[in-house]
């Protein structure tokens, strides 16, 4: 174990792809940070630059080409060990004042590629975990990732890099991504009943700036969905966080002191009662770890990590404990090794400390949000045949005939589809595809004082229908079930369940009616029946009455028969 009287002489030593960087380059300082979901990150700073010569021989040296293996060790009395492995990202040369001359390597992880490229996945009854292995079984990492709790039917990666898509996926189980030297560790965080490192104030703290927050301490948390199944509020709350508290005032005592003591997250769409459990004790988690929250610096410290515990001692009431290790800072410097412990954790999740989606429109020009009131100005002469509409935007340019805009239809495909266009004039609702202005598309059109709808509201709300500009109707009743197909001067077909009858009517007052007593036919005038084929009647009984003359005629032929009686009468009777 390392004591404070042998730690006053720091040594170092730094490769690049296996090759021990020689003496002769002179080392001004080292900078490394590693702090739990970031990719952690080295600053080289060499003196470099010979204004005489006109030159920067340590630039051009091969070993910091960028894409180049860097490890870093560093201890007491060439006691040194491995703080840091990763690759060269980029090297740039600066000059303070008339003579100091840098150059700055920057070094990250090699998980830092997880960073660069925004995809699109689906993964199908996976586990967050499993997501995650996938993931990450795409890279040159070792990966100790811990078993996540719910299995997901379907869980969609959008557009964004595998790290943020990681890193969220994590939090949302309450676990931490710590990234070790190449080794990504996605694990619960902990804090230990006893302490990797320990701190004493007054014995080995070189400086210190700790806070006690009772901001974000509450009671509870609560998560709340739609269940589309019940239609209804799916809710939970947070269970135990299982988390040892420093100090002696614990989250608990301190909810309500300064903001409510119990807290409320929405999601507008379908999340299961059992994850929304864990999404409340993930939160609440951030919650309790953000209470007691700081840096301790001392001398350079190996055993101080992320994800390990830090114990407290001569802080006073408040802080003096355990601690959770959030993030490590070591830095060497004339041939000192300062090594800045940070504990606790921010509640701020992380989708609200980076933009995680891309820019709207693809940031290939100004965006727009929201949707728009439009008008439109034309319906036909699409130029593209793509069935669009022109729509002017009113508070954009009220008088430009405006750009095109597709139709969302109720069913539209090939050939087939309802066809609803709206007319010039109407006022319609406009939204955007990627919130490109170029790509309008109607989602429907709008009613007003001004543009009122064809049926008047009302709280039993029985009627719905479709009435054209030239007031042809269709009309649905609930109250009657009926159904009402109807053309401006009266021509009609309409079904009722409520009277039990099918009619037909037209402007003439001719009219055909179906119910439970039969058919029946009424005409305002003559009543003809033609067939290319037969005409057959059949029933029970068949009557035929002419108020002036009946008249029966075969061409071919005539008959008249019957199994009974046959009975011929008239004022007067001729045959033949």
């Amino acid at each position: 174990m390392q004591t404070q009287q042998t730690k006053d002489l720091s040594t170092h030593k730094v490769y690049s792809d296996g090759t021990e960087l020689p003496g002769t380059l002179q080392i001004i300082s080292i900078v490394v940070e590693q702090t739990i979901n970031r990719v952690p990150v080295a600053r080289i700073i060499f003196k470099d630059g010979d204004p005489s010569k006109q030159n920067f021989e340590v630039s051009n040296n091969a070993f910091f080409e960028p894409g180049k293996t860097i490890k870093i060790e560093a201890g007491f009395h060439s006691q040194n060990k491995l703080i840091f492995e990763g690759m060269i990202i980029k090297q740039h040369l600066k000059l303070k004042g008339a003579k100091d001359s840098l150059l700055v390597v920057e070094c990250k992880d090699k998980a830092y590629r997880m960073t660069l490229a925004r995809k699109s996945k689906y993964f199908l009854n996976v586990k967050d975990s499993d997501a995650v292995e996938t993931i990450l079984g795409g890279y040159e990492l070792k990966k100790g990732v811990d078993p996540t709790p719910i299995t997901h039917k379907q869980l969609v990666q959008y557009n964004a890099t595998d790290w943020d898509f990681m890193i969220s996926r994590m939090e949302m189980n309450g676990f931490v991504v710590w990234i070790d030297n190449g080794t990504v560790n996605c694990k619960k965080p902990v804090v230990e009943s006893s302490g990797a490192v320990t701190t004493t104030f007054g014995t080995d703290v070189l400086a210190f700036d700790a806070q006690l927050d009772a901001t974000h301490q509450y009671e509870s948390v609560t998560c709340e969905a739609w269940d589309i199944s019940a239609q209804d509020i799916a809710t939970s709350q947070n269970e135990s966080v299982g988390i040892a508290e420093a100090g002696n005032l614990t989250s608990t005592t301190l909810a309500g002191k300064v903001n409510e003591k119990a807290i409320r997250f929405m999601h507008s769409g379908k999340l299961p009662v059992e994850e929304l459990k864990h999404w409340a004790t993930a939160l609440q988690k951030k919650n309790v770890l953000s209470k007691a929250r700081g840096t301790i610096t001392c001398k350079g410290n190996f055993d101080a990590k992320p994800m390990s515990t830090l114990t407290m001692s001569g802080f006073g009431d408040h802080l003096n404990g355990n601690h959770f290790i959030s993030g490590v800072r070591h830095e060497l410097r004339n041939n000192l090794w300062e090594t800045s412990i940070q504990f606790g954790w921010s509640q701020e999740i992380f989708a609200d400390q980076f933009q995680l989606h891309h820019a709207p429109a693809a940031g290939i020009l100004p965006s727009v949000h929201g949707l728009q009131v439009g008008v439109v100005t034309q319906i036909e002469d699409d130029k593209e045949n793509e069935f669009r509409v022109q729509v002017k935007f009113p508070l954009m340019d009220n008088k430009a005939d405006g750009i095109r805009a597709r139709i969302a239809l109720l069913d539209a495909g090939n050939g087939r589809g309802s066809y609803f266009m709206p007319e010039v004039h109407d006022e319609v609702i406009v939204g955007f595809i990627n919130n490109d202005p170029r790509d309008a598309v109607i989602l429907g059109m709008l009613n007003s004082s001004k543009n009122p709808a064809p049926f008047t509201p009302t709280k039993d709300n029985f009627e719905k229908g479709f009435v054209t500009k030239n007031k042809l109707k269709v009309i649905f009743n609930d109250d009657e079930k009926s159904i009402l197909i109807q053309t401006p001067k009266g021509n009609e077909i309409k079904f009722t369940e409520k009277e039990k009858k099918v009619t037909l009517k037209d402007q003439h007052k001719n009219m055909i009616e179906m119910t439970k007593e039969g058919i029946k036919i009424e005409s305002c005038k003559d009543i003809i029946l033609k067939a290319k084929k037969d005409i057959k009647a059949e029933g029970v009984n068949i009557e035929m009455k002419g108020s002036g003359n009946f008249k029966a005629e075969g061409s071919g032929g005539a008959k008249l028969s019957s199994s009974g009686s046959t009975d011929l009468k008239g004022s007067i009777v001729n045959i033949n």
